[in-house]
C-alpha cells in the first residue's frame, strides 16, 4: 500500500468517533517521574499529565 493510502487509512480510522468512548485519567507514573526529577518550568509547563485511551475502536471497513 502506498504511503499516502496508509496515511489516509489511519486518518479515516482516528477521525471516526469511538463506539466505547474516550477515557481520560491522571497518569501517576508520569507525574511521579517528573516530580522526582524536578524539571525546569520550561521542560514541564503543565504539572498534571493525563493519559488518553480510546476504547472499542471500530477498525472495520464501512
Amino acid at each position: 500500500m502506498p504511503p499516502f493510502e496508509v496515511a489516509k487509512n489511519i486518518w479515516e480510522q482516528i477521525s471516526k468517533p469511538p463506539k466505547g468512548g474516550i477515557v481520560i485519567k491522571e497518569n501517576h507514573a508520569i507525574d511521579e517521574h517528573y516530580s522526582s526529577s524536578k524539571p525546569s518550568s520550561e521542560e514541564m509547563p503543565h504539572s498534571n499529565i493525563m493519559s488518553v485511551m480510546v476504547t472499542n475502536v471500530d477498525t472495520s471497513e464501512n
